[in-house]
This record gives C-alpha cells, structure tokens and sequence, in this order.
C-alpha cells in the first residue's frame, strides 16, 4: 500500500509518461486520435483523484480509466497492427508505454479502499 503523498508521486509519473507518448506523436508526426484519447482518460482519472474530485471512488474510477486505456491501445494495435507503416518497426515503445501506465496506475488502484468498488 501507498502512501497519500507516494500516490501523489506515482499519478505525477503516470501524467509524464501520458505527456510523453502524446509528445512522441506530435514530434513524429502520427498523431493517432485513438491513442491520445486513450492518454487523456488516464489523465483526467489522475486529475479527479488528485483534485479530490469523487472522494471515495478513485479505486472504481481508476479501474474504468485503466481499463478503457487499455481497451483503446488493443484497438489501435487491432486495427493498425504491430508494426508501424510508415517506419516498419515494430511497436516496442508504445508495449513499453501501456505496460508503463498499465503497472504504475495498477500499483495507485490497489492503494485505494477496496470498499468503494464493494458497494457497486
């Protein structure tokens, strides 16, 4: 279990990987809508949570959001492919990104009471 203020720290790092890979797809030109939409939900659960926004449902809400980011990143993946079209390589840091996010949200979730996500 995490601290308030570890958490704090850990939801910093996860906005600066989200930051990053949208980053990336500018200074690449590719920018794929799919995948920012996907790292705009992870952001916007860090900024409920941090903001306190939602007391008591950051675990149900954390949940949702790492889900749908994850859900989104198979969809690009199922319909773009591994490789990247327009460099033929494979799609190493966008794995590296989403497993990335996917640990380091999984590690917050698990801090949050576990009652919140009991009650639905």
């Amino acid at each position: 279990m995490l601290s308030p203020r570890a958490i704090t720290w850990v939801l910093v790092g996860v906005v600066i990987v989200q930051v990053f890979d949208v980053a990336i797809h500018i200074a690449v030109d590719q920018f794929e809508p799919i995948r920012v939409v996907s790292n705009l939900t992870v952001a916007a659960w860090v900024g409920v949570v941090l903001f306190g926004w939602l007391a008591g449902q950051e675990r149900r809400l954390g949940i949702a959001a790492l889900g749908l980011y994850v859900l989104l990143n198979v969809g690009f993946v199922a319909t773009q492919g591994v490789i990247n079209e327009v460099t033929g390589e494979f799609r190493t840091l966008l794995f590296i990104l989403v497993a990335v996010t996917g640990a380091l949200a999984a590690w917050v979730i698990a801090s949050f009471n576990k009652d919140d996500v009991a009650a639905a």
